[in-house]
């Protein structure tokens, strides 16, 4: 892979194609973010998640880079085990790189030492892929 530099503009070259990436300062914090014309990854800190009924666990979103005016990420799960605080996030360019707050909680219900699992599916029509998280939910309930 060749790297040209050239007026701010890097485009990286390679045998299969070609990706113009835009450089832009940021000045809150000195940082440089990327432009790309190519569509960001979704990134999310677990893909795993273990809760116990009635209990809150955090899990955070963001993505690898940013196009266009706004990107919002849906969240769903797959059934009423647990319940979210949010089903969307919206990125901006400011906050795309920044890993977004999602809470989950786990729901108690009365039956005794059973176990559920639930999957959570985080996507967008402006990302290149789409991710879940697998919860297991861990029942608090004892047999006498």
């Amino acid at each position: 892979m060749k790297i040209i530099h050239k007026n701010k503009r890097i485009k990286f070259l390679s045998k299969n194609n070609n990706v113009n990436i835009q450089k832009t300062n940021i000045i809150t914090n000195n940082a440089t973010k990327i432009r790309t014309t190519l569509p960001p990854d979704i990134i999310l800190s677990d893909d795993k998640l273990i809760l116990k009924e009635g209990d809150e666990i955090k899990f955070f979103i963001s993505l690898s880079s940013f196009i266009g005016d706004k990107i919002i990420v849906n969240i769903n799960l797959n059934n009423d085990y647990c319940t979210l605080d949010k089903t969307e996030l919206i990125f901006t360019e400011d906050n795309y790189s920044i890993p977004q707050q999602v809470i989950l909680t786990g729901i108690h219900d009365e039956n005794i030492n059973i176990i559920r699992t639930s999957i959570i599916t985080v996507n967008s029509d402006d990302c290149s892929n789409s991710c879940s998280i697998s919860v297991t939910l861990v029942d608090i309930d004892n047999r006498e």
